[in-house]
């Protein structure tokens, strides 16, 4: 969750900061090229082959990616190519395959057939009694334009696993998958430039975890027609005493997304919306601090971090990763909190008040030092636009 918190911060910051034009490999697509990686067919998941029942039958199940109305399965010796192998078709998400050698370790793969002409990738080889490592989708994926800018859209993310490369793929809202521009990125943000700040654009992501292995696309991460206002209002807080009055500032409202359904989510407890709030305040071009919330509209007070409130201080945007937030490991009591003291819904403008102890975070070990204390923060008639 700290990640997710983070990240959707960073994409803010992003925003904030105007970042140059995306320079990495922008390819677009031939839509009668249906590459599997690029299209929306969806792959299976959890790959499991058996040991041998029986002395040679072998056992395969798997979770369907969704979209698929039937699967290739296709094994061989180790080590086989594929194509070269033996290839069956299941119209279920099982299939046991009998008449084979137990002396032989048999490698399978599988694929999701969509329709005649359009497959997902393969996964595997899995070898018997085992399972597929799967490739994981991100998650908490963000996406909005530069309120400076609107011709720049910010692109944030938390990596879904270990992986380190992504694809991204968009075009104008409601565009299909594998008609859109990809763009290729090594870490988990990016700024796309140049786009056309009249038209609304949507947005996919899929992890790379190789060249032959991909997550399923998470999308779409709808952004509306761009407007050139920047937030109104007030934005100040001492920190350790030292007085910051930020001079630029960015504030969204967006509708929490669950990270498996990709659908609205919903407090089970309150059956209301879940939605967040994200407000940052720059100065001087590098310092800023960003307050964030999670809220169903229940309350208007969110301590930090488990009661839906956050807050993040980077005392040097240009080193994203010299970031101070509201986590603690070894915290029993909240550090902080957020109070909601206005919100006119129609106006779209908050006010509200927040102290907090924030800690600089190691993003590899996750282990956290050199606490600063925020007093008397106060943001006051502060617009905010909806995603």
């Amino acid at each position: 969750m700290k990640n997710i918190k983070i990240f959707t911060a960073f994409f803010i910051l992003l925003s904030a900061l105007s970042l140059s034009s995306c320079t990495t490999e922008v390819e677009p697509i031939d839509p009668a090229v249906l590459d599997p990686i690029l299209t929306g067919c969806t792959k299976p998941t959890s790959f499991h082959v058996s040991d041998f029942v029986n002395g040679n039958t072998i056992n395969l199940n798997w979770v369907e990616g969704g979209q698929e109305s039937s699967w290739e399965i296709e094994y061989g010796s180790p080590g086989f190519t594929l194509g070269s192998g033996t290839t069956v078709i299941a119209t279920d998400n099982s299939l046991s395959i009998d008449g084979l050698d137990n002396a032989i370790q048999y490698e399978f793969y599988i694929r999701g057939v969509c329709s005649e002409d359009l497959q997902s990738t393969w996964v595997g080889p899995v070898s018997i009694n085992s399972t597929s490592v799967d490739c994981i989708a991100p998650t908490g994926v963000t996406a909005a334009r530069n309120p400076t800018d609107p011709t720049q859209i910010a692109l944030a993310w938390t990596a879904g696993g270990s992986e380190t490369a992504w694809k991204i793929q968009y075009g104008t809202a409601g565009f299909t998958l594998g008609s859109g521009t990809v763009v290729d990125a090594s870490s988990p943000f990016l700024v796309i430039s140049g786009l056309n700040a009249t038209q609304a654009y949507d947005f996919y992501i899929l992890s790379a975890c190789s060249a032959t292995d991909s997550s399923n696309w998470v999308g779409p991460k709808n952004v509306p027609v761009g407007t050139t206002n920047p937030s109104s209002g007030t934005f100040t807080v001492d920190i350790d005493g030292t007085p910051f009055t930020a001079n630029a500032i960015i504030a969204v409202k967006s509708v929490s997304l669950d990270p498996i359904t990709n659908e609205p989510m919903v407090n089970p407890d309150t059956g209301l919306p879940i939605v967040e709030y994200s407000i940052a305040g720059k100065y001087n071009e590098t310092k800023i601090v960003t307050v964030q919330w999670t809220s169903d509209g229940s309350t208007n007070s969110f301590d930090t971090p488990d009661g839906g409130g956050s807050i993040i201080y980077m005392p040097n945007a240009t080193n994203p990763l010299n970031a101070y937030t509201t986590f603690d490991p070894d915290a029993i009591d909240p550090l902080g909190n957020i109070t909601i003291t206005a919100n006119d819904t129609t106006a779209k403008i908050i006010s509200g008040t927040f102290h907090a102890t924030v800690f600089l975070l190691d993003f590899n070990t996750g282990q956290v030092s050199d606490p600063k204390q925020f007093t008397n923060g106060i943001f006051t008639n502060i617009h905010y636009t909806e995603q």
